[in-house]
């Protein structure tokens, strides 16, 4: 079974190690692409979920 974590972005499925950024819809993305996505527009791309509270994409670091 494969555990590791990875990019939700189906253009980039980068492996994540220690960052990542999580949505309150349960989606995971690098560090790379949440800069990229996230600043223009706050719309999950994986479900379009609208991001709208500050509190919608948060960073995680993983041990």
């Amino acid at each position: 079974m494969d555990t590791e974590l990875k990019c939700n972005r189906l253009t980039c499925r980068r492996a994540l190690a220690d960052k990542a950024v999580v949505t309150t819809c349960s989606h995971i993305f690098c560090v790379d692409c949440a800069n990229e996505l996230f600043t223009t527009a706050r719309l999950c791309p994986a479900c379009e979920t609208c991001l709208t509270e500050p509190d919608d994409i948060v960073d995680l670091h993983r041990a």
